[in-house]
């Protein structure tokens, strides 16, 4: 795209960010310019799909975020790997020092052999997400976000649907390092190992608060979670999950699961598993 093209595509908001216009090639600027200082506010064009065949990097589509930087979507805002992209990579990354806020849009389509086929949140980098949707993305671990020993992931009323793992698990998210969600559904996602939904590994910590877990699929245990860390449920419904054992939960120790007011109902073959102890509050 000429350079003109790019000027045309982006200017000033209201709110002194820098609004985007339909243009793949504005918005990796603008991600990149955001980093440079340090910080930077982008608003993105409303109806529009930022469908990237020309990815920033080898591995992502966009710039790795290493500022502070919040994307800000409208109705109908789409981040995506273009169908036609013949090389396989990731949405989004989040590297070191990093903090990315991401609100109301949708990730989809990205797709890598690494970790995080939608977005990758590396050591100490942090996302922070609101109304998104993480969808149809796949990869060898966390077909949909990746969360890297001492990453954080902040996810609120968001919706992680049809993602895929093919090496490992969680088929929604793998986390070694902190990840929260907060009235979000993780939905029809799969993985062929250990969690069909989320998996998260022994450094891993994991909150659900008014959450929904369900119709998830593991070919290996924790159809909806496969817990190796630490796993709080809090106000949430763990519902229609399979896996070949704890449909619902599979946890490497019963006692590192909190369940708080909590369902986990209709998963099969069995609800909760661990292979020593009973997951407290799970119906069997």
């Amino acid at each position: 795209m000429a350079l003109s093209s790019v000027l045309t595509a982006s200017g000033a908001s209201a709110s002194g960010g820098v609004r985007v216009g339909c243009s793949v090639t504005a918005l990796q600027t603008a991600i990149t310019n955001a980093n440079t200082a340090g910080s930077g506010t982008i608003e993105l064009a409303s109806n529009c799909v930022y469908s990237v065949l020309s990815p920033s990097t080898v591995t992502e589509a966009f710039p790795p975020i290493t500022g502070h930087v919040a994307v800000i979507g409208r109705k109908g805002t789409v981040l995506r790997r273009s169908l036609a992209a013949s090389s396989a990579f990731r949405i989004l990354a989040v590297n070191a020092g990093g903090v990315l806020h991401l609100s109301h849009l949708t990730v989809e389509n990205g797709s890598t052999t690494g970790p995080g086929g939608g977005i990758r949140v590396l050591a100490m980098g942090q996302l922070v997400g609101k109304q998104l949707v993480i969808a149809d993305n796949q990869a060898a671990n966390g077909g949909g976000l990746d969360v890297d020993a001492m990453g954080v992931a902040t996810l609120r009323s968001s919706h992680l649907n049809a993602n895929e793992s093919n090496a490992v698990g969680g088929g929604a998210v793998i986390s070694f390092g902190t990840l929260v969600l907060r009235h979000t559904v993780v939905e029809s996602n799969s993985g062929p190992i250990n969690g069909g939904g989320i998996n998260t590994q022994p450094s891993g910590r994991t909150t659900l608060v008014r959450s929904n877990v369900r119709y998830n699929r593991s070919g290996g245990p924790g159809g909806g979670i496969a817990n190796l860390g630490t796993l709080k449920v809090v106000d949430s419904s763990i519902t229609r999950n399979t896996g070949t054992n704890g449909g619902g939960i599979a946890s490497g120790s019963a006692t590192s699961v909190t369940l708080r007011g909590s369902r986990v109902v209709h998963n099969s073959p069995n609800n909760c598993y661990a292979p020593t102890g009973t997951i407290r509050r799970c119906h069997h």
